[in-house]
């Protein structure tokens, strides 16, 4: 089908296909069959004479590959199943089968082409690009090099990044002495797919001390790589913040030390952390909590102080604005009074689900077992079933207010839909839960449930210590001089800085606010998925920041302002043991962004990661106290914390279904109707799918407007994605509507 002269020596790099033959048309098309430019990858397509109409009697197999040419639809047209691209010569060249593509960050790409680009790369001899698997089930780009002498890692992923998008930049890029080869001579991707060689590596620092050795084991574990040296970043080599999290809580479990997230963030190679390890003296590492009691009555913990000066704020208005709400469909066998039996047991596991609260006198009362009972509502509506019917006995339940001070603070209603059919809603307060605790809450209910059907001791761990002893823990430690530096450093950090953010509004702020809310939420593309995991990886910054530096980016563009204050948490768990408490764990922690017009994005990205580290160093100084210290007084108008937060969920943590005592437990998906702030934006990480998430205020905004943040912040992820200037970000255009 094609020619090609040669004209230079024959060697082994790549040789062109050369040009059509005469009455033959060779076409390089993308997916939706356009052409793509001169240089890019594409499908290799033929049409002309020289094509038949098929596979003599297989319909099917000449349905897969033969079709009419776009361009002239009085000629066939042969899909050859082939990459391949054309040079500025007008050559033709071979990039691999199609069926080389993978799927990697949301989309795919052909690694031949990747390969293509490493091979040019100066001091490349040889490379070959393989997709590789972690044990988290992530996807992650590695590309082996035989490198000419003089030639460096650095300078190949130089190049690479300079000529491809950042979701098609391999993760790792490896030396090898030489490429393991097939029996043919061909690379062996196999082999290298499963290549476990540290000795073959020439590029990477072995870890040399007992705690490097230790770090670098754990490393390997949670990241599901193969080689870890002493100088990679935990944050360039696949680390984000819930992997972050597992590392901590290997640490803890197998070196008996305390690391917190902040430490990782500021020390992200093996040898930096270690050497702050080795450094540390034990009072630092020291982590033993115990109990300081049973029932009785204890002040309450910095977390819950702001709470109840809200809701003391707010009594006339009865919130279940900061209740958290979750619903459960369970299908199957099931027994509805051993569930009930279950829940009862759970509340007697946990000490906070039989807490109530001294408002004025802010403390907290811890009852016996037994000495307040929880909520347990059983509604059978089988009889005249209908979902709408259900949704708004479900929408009314979510409306019920706890008395703090007199009742337990957590309660279940079971609604029976069928003759096997249930839905399960429980709610908690916010002062005794957060969204780890919900998760706990789920798994002893069902672990006791199963238990209980099963006629069988639950498998739950004695828990040595609850959320008060935590707290109480807290406190012990912090001393007069750290008090003292962290509110030093609040003061500085938010010199000037308002917590008001305004934003135009489509109707009038109201004199009391209702603090509810509606939820609206878009995936992501693909592709833009996939630029931004790029993105924070080619700039050793986490999701996090990369999705706050776009609402702070959009927040900017919407007041004019180029200062912006929003609130954030952080989960406040640093140690593996707290894992199965429940608790209002979570720190709430203000974010002011600050940009100039000639700061580029990656500026911008680290600036704000270290702004960051910096928080998350100081983030046991309460919020209730940065407020009073810096005169923010939100008013009963506004929302009590912010008006904007930003979150970042890894949903794909979460096990949607489970199994217990023969019945089936299912997550659902429960519309948010409350609110913190004016605008809550999420963003919520699943696999490979990202979500974005806005609860906003329907008192003042309207659901266009809400759509049109969505939009516009997808605009912006986009342009940060091609690294461009701040100045320029405020100048795009609008494009087609996502929601």
């Amino acid at each position: 089908m094609t020619h090609h002269i040669m004209t230079a020596k024959v060697t082994t790099e790549d040789v062109p296909l050369g040009k059509p033959i005469p009455n033959t048309l060779i076409y390089v098309l993308d997916e939706h069959l356009r052409p793509v430019p001169q240089g890019a990858a594409g499908e290799i397509y033929v049409s002309g004479i020289c094509v038949s109409r098929g596979y003599l009697n297989a319909p099917e197999q000449t349905a897969k590959v033969f079709g009419t040419d776009p361009f002239d639809p009085s000629r066939s047209m042969y899909r050859t199943g082939d990459n391949g691209f054309w040079d500025n010569e007008g050559l033709l060249h071979y990039l691999g089968r199609t069926d080389s593509q993978v799927k990697v960050r949301g989309f795919r790409v052909s690694l031949a082409e990747i390969e293509r680009v490493v091979d040019e790369a100066p001091g490349v001899k040889r490379a070959a690009v393989v997709l590789k698997q972690l044990n988290d089930g992530d996807k992650q780009l590695f590309a082996y090099l035989v490198l000419h002498a003089g030639g460096s890692v650095e300078a190949c992923r130089q190049h690479v990044q300079e000529q491809l998008p950042h979701h098609m930049v391999p993760s790792e890029f490896m030396v090898l002495e030489q490429l393991p080869l097939t029996s043919n001579g061909k690379i062996d991707r196999k082999s290298l797919t499963s290549l476990a060689a540290p000795e073959q590596i020439t590029s990477v620092v072995q870890p040399s001390t007992e705690t490097e050795i230790a770090l670098a084991a754990i490393w390997r574990e949670v990241l599901g790589r193969e080689l870890i040296g002493a100088e990679d970043q935990f944050f360039e080599i696949g680390g984000n913040s819930l992997r972050a999290i597992q590392v901590l809580a290997l640490i803890h479990r197998r070196m008996e030390v305390e690391v917190r997230l902040e430490q990782l963030f500021s020390n992200p190679t093996v040898a930096e952390l270690a050497k702050m390890l080795d450094n540390a003296s034990n009072s630092v590492l020291e982590t033993s909590i115990s109990s300081i009691g049973g029932a009785g009555s204890y002040p309450v913990a910095a977390t819950q102080r702001l709470l109840l000066n809200i809701e003391r704020e707010y009594a006339s208005q009865q919130l279940s604005a900061f209740n958290r709400n979750d619903l459960f469909e369970i299908t199957g066998p099931f027994d509805p009074t051993l569930l009930q039996r279950a829940f009862l047991l759970a509340t007697e596991r946990h000490e906070v689900l039989r807490t109530t609260f001294d408002i004025r006198a802010e403390r907290q009362r811890i009852h016996q077992p037994g000495e307040i009972t929880p909520e347990f509502v059983r509604h059978d509506v089988s009889g005249n079933f209908s979902q709408e019917a259900l949704d708004k006995l479900i929408e009314a339940r979510l409306k019920v207010p706890f008395e703090v001070e007199s009742q337990s603070l957590v309660r279940a209603d079971l609604f029976q839909t069928g003759a096997t059919q249930f839905s399960l809603l429980t709610s908690m307060h916010q002062l005794i839960s957060d969204a780890t605790s919900a998760m706990v809450l789920h798994h002893d209910i069902q672990e006791i449930y199963g238990a209980l059907v099963e006629d069988r001791p639950a498998a739950l761990s004695e828990l040595s210590f609850q959320f008060k002893d935590v707290s109480a823990w807290g406190e012990s430690r912090r001393t007069a001089e750290q008090l003292s530096s962290d509110q030093n450093f609040w003061r500085e950090a938010i010199r000037d800085a308002s917590s008001m953010v305004p934003v135009a509004t489509d109707s009038t702020r109201p004199m009391q606010a209702a603090l509810t809310g509606r939820r609206l939420e878009l995936a992501v593309p693909a592709e833009l998925t996939g630029n931004f995991a790029a993105l924070a990886q080619a700039h050793k910054v986490t999701k996090f920041v990369v999705g706050q530096v776009a609402i702070g980016l959009l927040l900017q563009e919407q007041t004019s302002r180029s200062e912006i204050t929003m609130g954030t948490y952080s989960r406040g768990r640093d140690s593996v043991d707290m894992d199965e408490q429940i608790g209002f764990y979570i720190k709430t922690i203000p974010l002011t962004f600050r940009t100039s017009p000639d700061q580029s994005i990656a500026e911008v990205l680290q600036s704000s990661q270290q702004q960051l580290i910096d928080a998350l160093a100081h983030q046991e100084y309460p919020y209730g106290e940065i407020m009073k210290d810096v005169g923010w007084h939100r008013g009963i108008d506004r929302s009590p914390l912010f008006d904007v937060m930003v979150a970042f969920d890894h949903v794909d943590s979460v096990e949607l279904t489970t199994q217990s005592g023969g019945a089936t437990f299912t997550v659902q998906n429960l519309p948010r109707r409350s609110k913190e702030a004016d605008l809550q934006f999420v963003f919520l990480k699943n696999s490979e799918k990202l979500d974005l998430g806005l609860t906003y205020n329907t008192e003042i905004f309207s659901q266009d407007r809400a759509k049109s943040f969505l939009n516009r912040l997808l605009e912006i992820l986009e342009a940060m994605s091609q690294n461009r200037p701040v100045s320029e970000l405020n100048h795009l255009t609008e494009s087609t509507p996502h929601v």
